[in-house]
C-alpha cells in the first residue's frame, strides 16, 4: 500500500480524522467540508420541503457532531466552517491555518525518523492514527 501526501479528505472525513490520537495533514493534502444533510433530500436539497421531524433530526445530529468535535480535542471552528456550506454548493477547502486551529493536525510530522527506520527494516506498515474510544451517542 502506498500513501499519498496529496490526498483529499472530504465531507465527514475531517470528523473521522479527529478520532486519531495523532493526526497529520500533509501540506499537499486538501480537507474539504460541507453541511450535514438528509441523504434522501441531498439531490434536490435547495428546493425540497422539510418536515419539523426532519429538521429536528438534522439539529440533533449537529449537536452530536459538536459534542464529538470537542471531545476529540477539535476546534469548534471545524463544525462552523462545515455548517456555512449548504449541500448545493461546492465543498469548502480548509486553509492550512484552519487545519491547525481546528486541531486536525496535531503533530509536526507523520513518523519520527527512528520509527520509520525500524518499520522499513522490518518491512512493517505503521498506522497513522491511533483511535480514541468514542463515547456512545444517546438517542432520544
Amino acid at each position: 500500500m502506498t500513501l499519498s501526501p496529496a490526498a483529499d479528505c472530504e465531507s465527514m472525513c475531517a470528523f473521522v480524522l479527529l478520532g486519531g490520537a495523532r493526526r497529520f495533514v500533509p501540506p499537499e493534502a486538501r480537507v474539504l467540508v460541507h453541511q450535514i444533510w438528509l441523504a434522501k433530500k441531498r439531490e434536490h436539497s435547495e428546493t425540497a420541503s422539510y418536515t419539523a421531524e426532519e429538521i429536528v433530526l438534522v439539529e440533533r445530529d449537529i449537536g452530536s457532531l459538536a459534542r464529538y468535535t470537542i471531545e476529540m480535542g477539535g476546534g469548534i471552528e471545524l463544525l462552523e466552517a462545515a455548517l456555512r456550506v449548504p449541500p448545493w454548493r461546492p465543498l469548502y477547502q480548509l486553509s492550512r491555518d484552519e487545519i491547525g486551529r481546528t486541531s486536525l493536525n496535531n503533530v509536526d510530522h507523520l513518523f519520527d525518523a527512528e520509527r520509520e527506520g525500524v518499520a522499513a527494516a522490518r518491512g512493517a506498515t505503521l498506522a497513522t492514527a491511533q483511535p480514541v474510544p468514542a463515547q456512545p451517542v444517546l438517542q432520544p
